[in-house]
């Protein structure tokens, strides 16, 4: 028999990990669309249809995680999302805020 409190930390950690899952997903997508469709002639309209499909998919994940069982869970899936987004910010140096490159082309007032 599987005691409740080792099922609800199982279910905790299954959350954590879908969480993990879906952020890796999502940035993935997120790298891919920035880094490959940058120059092309529709970008606009291939950066918004990937910004639907990765909202969708994110969306749709934390709703049947919400039906299915309770706000604990959702919360522990955000969790391992915002881990994965602090993770790959550290990993790639983007994490720290870079001055804007000074261009001599402002406008005066």
């Amino acid at each position: 028999m599987i005691d409740t409190e080792q099922f609800n930390i199982l279910s905790l950690v299954a959350a954590f990990l879908l969480g993990a899952l879906l952020g890796g997903i999502y940035f993935s997508g997120l790298w891919f669309t920035l880094h490959y469709l940058a120059s092309r002639r529709w970008s606009t309209l291939l950066y918004m249809l990937s910004l639907v499909a990765r909202m969708a998919l994110l969306g749709y994940a934390i709703y049947l995680v919400l039906v299915m069982s309770n706000w604990v869970h959702v919360l522990t899936m955000i969790l391992g999302f915002i881990i994965v987004r602090v993770f790959l910010l550290r990993r790639l140096g983007l994490a720290t805020t870079y001055p804007l490159k000074h261009t001599g082309k402002e406008r005066s007032s």
